[in-house]
């Protein structure tokens, strides 16, 4: 009797709220719905919006109601996740997938001395780093050098990275997705020719991950064709 109690009270604060602010229903497959709550019980939400007057949804199948005001349906398992701060949380986990088109990457160093041969090396690496809500998960590190010749006293290490698709799990829901592609500029030297080097990165903000789906993003890359540095990048399209 307290349980059924506690849902018409909160049933009956939704609804009152309901008149000046619209709900925003998370499904966990990730689509969203907007319209008015009708009824709410442990097996059902039932929603009116533009295209039904009676919409069913499974209650196991909502993942949250939210309100323009962000109120939280107290006492079950909805949540209130204000649009404007917090990201969308579903369950279970999804597979974010970037892939690059255009150009590949290219840069290049030269050294005089033979000793400084492993740190031009480490500095000419091209690293490729995903990050996920600022945290890195995924990292990328082509060190190997792909030419190597001698121009007077000066020798040149060139190297070129064909940016490959990367696949990374995630939990389901909003997600900040930033991609950087750049060499490791900080061990050059204060004084030493650093246009030949890379740092492009992508930004993504909130892009939505459904569970045991996959979510893509296409990176385009662009650049010289025979020269090296002057390297950037451009989202083209999600999917």
């Amino acid at each position: 009797m307290k349980k059924l109690i506690l849902i018409l009270t909160s049933l009956t604060l939704l609804l009152s709220i309901s008149a000046a602010a619209e709900e925003t229903v998370h499904m966990r497959d990730g689509s969203i719905l907007q319209g008015t709550v009708l009824s709410l019980d442990d097996d059902l939400v039932v929603l009116k919006t533009q295209y039904a007057d009676a919409l069913e949804l499974p209650r196991g199948q909502v993942a949250a109601i939210v309100l323009d005001s962000g109120f939280e349906l107290p006492g079950t398992r909805i949540a209130s996740m204000p649009s404007a701060d917090m990201p969308v949380v579903l369950d279970g986990t999804g597979t974010l997938e970037i892939t690059f088109t255009g150009r590949q990457v290219r840069t290049s160093m030269h050294f005089q001395k033979e000793k400084e041969r492993e740190r031009v090396e480490q500095t000419n690496s091209i690293h490729v780093r995903v990050y996920v809500d600022d945290e890195e998960l995924y990292t990328f590190i082509d060190d190997e050098m792909d030419k190597e010749f001698k121009k007077g006293k000066l020798i040149y290490l060139r190297n070129t990275c064909s940016l490959q698709p990367i696949s990374i799990e995630v939990p389901a829901g909003e997600h900040d997705i930033r991609v950087v592609v750049s060499n490791p500029i900080e061990l050059a030297l204060q004084d030493e020719d650093q246009s030949d080097l890379v740092s492009a990165e992508v930004f993504v903000e909130r892009i939505m991950v459904k569970p045991d789906r996959s979510t893509r993003l296409i990176i385009k890359g662009s650049g010289s064709r025979l020269g090296y540095g002057n390297y950037s990048m451009e989202l083209l399209t999600t999917r």
